[in-house]
């Protein structure tokens, strides 16, 4: 078995089960890719889908994680009431 490490930048993960388009996609990069499709408000291209992936692996993977886990009370600290 081989290892797939995640291909988005500044992400560590390296037992990678999915593949988008021709990258590597870790379970934590495609929950946070899912919920920043679900903002999207007009339907998408698979074109335009391919070049908004593309941006969303070329971004840094925030660093809001816990031993593998979010760190809820980092999130909670980022959140702003408006």
């Amino acid at each position: 078995m081989s290892v797939l490490s995640c291909d988005r930048l500044n992400c560590d993960n390296i037992m990678c089960d999915y593949t988008l388009f021709h990258y590597y996609i870790c379970e934590e990069c495609l929950e946070e890719l899912r919920m920043k499709v679900l903002k999207i408000q007009n339907d998408l291209t698979v074109t335009e889908m391919k070049s908004f992936v593309e941006d969303f692996i070329e971004s840094h993977k925030p660093n809001v994680r816990d031993n593998g886990t979010y760190n809820l009370e980092l999130l909670d600290s980022l959140v702003e009431d408006r």
